[in-house]
């Protein structure tokens, strides 16, 4: 007997041919959840590799941007310690200055104090010349000086 077609006899039952057809259907089935797993695992892999570029891409551009702040911050930082050690200099330069200046008006003001001895001295030596006073023996004002001769 062969088995590869159904009988027409009904009083026998061609269980072969329906078994291998009940056969081939599940190999069938069995195939699609293969290719439908392939398909699946392959467009997940796919998704993925995608996912994988993107997050490569923003990491790179994460590192470059890094990198310009790096570099920028040490500008900064050049910048700002070279503007820290000009104002140092500047007032180190101030104090200097000012050290001087207190100097320069010392020495004048000592200076003002010899010259104003001097006028003073001056002063109340024309102005007690001036002072008069009386002669007890003649009752006439005269000077100091001119009583004491």
């Amino acid at each position: 007997m062969y088995n590869k077609y159904p009988y027409t006899d009904l009083h026998e039952l061609n269980l072969d041919w329906i078994l291998a057809k009940v056969k081939e259907l599940e190999e069938r089935l069995d195939n699609i959840t293969d290719d439908i797993l392939n398909a699946a695992k392959a467009y997940t892999d796919e998704q993925i590799a995608l996912v994988n570029a993107s997050i490569t891409s923003v990491n790179n551009d994460l590192q470059a941007f890094k990198t310009i702040i790096n570099n920028k911050v040490d500008e900064l930082d050049a910048a700002t310690n070279l503007r820290i050690d000009n104002l140092e200099t500047d007032i180190s330069n101030l104090y200097t200055y000012i050290n001087n200046q207190i100097v320069i008006a010392n020495a004048r003001t000592d200076q003002a104090i010899i010259n104003a001895k001097e006028e003073i001295y001056e002063h109340m030596t024309e102005e007690l010349g001036k002072i008069k006073v009386i002669n007890y023996f003649t009752g006439d004002l005269i000077s100091v000086q001119e009583m004491f001769n």
